[in-house]
């Protein structure tokens, strides 16, 4: 498969009340600014797709490769990055031409990204699909660097392994058993081949009753409060040491077609604390849904702790 792609679009921002700070206005000119901006990408998605069938039994591995080519993008001082503050680098995203979620931050260079899915399928319902792929680019994506500041020293770092010339690996893997059992992973993994970022779960689904685990591991985020700093430095560059490391259960189950029960909780597998627990007790039928909701969230009040 070959499908070539083009992209384009026109910013055009007007700004009032924005750089008294940082750029004072000069006398007599007047308190708002203009900024335009042309951005386009010319790509072209290939892929080769091998489909192989057995008694009962079908299996699909698919190399995949996309070249996107753009202008190298421009840091506007007068710009704020507003909309995308924070974006996912993952199976969902691997492969778009501009991973940026809204209009201040866009994506530019030349880069290639090349992946490797697997399908496997069987007509009893079962069914196991994988990717895992990386993203590479001519130069450093300045604009997907964050800073942080620590004292009079400014630090960056590039939480979305995408500010480089080699992102980091992401892989994604699922089970689904046909029989209402599923399992899913989904790590990225940087050269070191330590997991950075992660999630893994498993669901259960009858008519009857939801169970639900979830794993969530991430190790970009600074959470460093006052004096309690969770980074390293290293060549002038912050490495984020501890990010956060939940563990999530939900349950549900109906006695009856009306009554049913609910619960479900949150810990911080890194602080060892709850954050968040529930329990309901559900009455529905086929016009309404009432729930009596017994709810503790101690989210707010741990974060308000520095140094813990």
């Amino acid at each position: 498969k070959i499908a070539p792609f083009l992209e384009a679009r026109q910013d055009a921002y007007l700004l009032r009340d924005y750089y008294a700070a940082s750029y004072p206005i000069p006398t007599g000119q007047k308190d708002s600014r203009r900024v335009s901006r042309s951005l386009g990408t010319v790509g072209l998605d290939v892929s080769y797709p091998l489909l192989r069938k057995f008694s009962g039994l079908t299996m699909v591995v698919e190399p995949i490769a996309q070249l996107a080519l753009s202008p190298d993008s421009q840091i506007e001082p007068f710009l704020t990055n507003e909309d995308s503050n924070a974006f996912e680098f993952d199976d969902t995203t691997l492969f778009k031409a501009n991973r940026s979620p809204g209009f201040d931050l866009y994506e530019g260079g030349k880069r290639l990204n090349i992946g490797l899915k697997t399908q496997l399928s069987n007509d009893s319902g079962f069914r196991f699909s994988s990717l895992i792929g990386r993203a590479f680019r001519e130069n450093p994506e300045e604009n997907f660097f964050r800073t942080y500041k620590v004292g009079n020293t400014t630090y960056r770092y590039d939480a979305s392994s995408l500010a480089n010339t080699k992102s980091d690996w992401v892989v994604q893997a699922e089970v689904d058993t046909g029989q209402g059992l599923r399992l899913y992973t989904r790590p990225r993994i940087d050269v070191d081949r330590s997991i950075r970022r992660g999630e893994s779960g498993a669901s259960y689904f009858s008519a009857s009753t939801q169970l639900t685990i979830r794993h969530q591991y991430d190790k970009t985020a600074l959470r460093g409060m006052k004096n309690d700093y969770n980074f390293t430095v290293i060549n002038g560059e912050l490495v984020p040491t501890e990010g956060y490391h939940d563990l999530q259960l939900f349950g549900q189950h109906f006695f009856t077609s009306n009554w049913g029960v609910s619960g479900q909780i949150s810990r911080d597998m890194l602080r060892e604390r709850w954050l968040r627990s529930e329990a309901s007790i559900i009455y529905k039928d086929d016009c309404a849904r009432f729930e009596l909701v017994y709810q503790r969230d101690e989210t707010a009040l741990l974060q308000t702790i520095p140094g813990k």
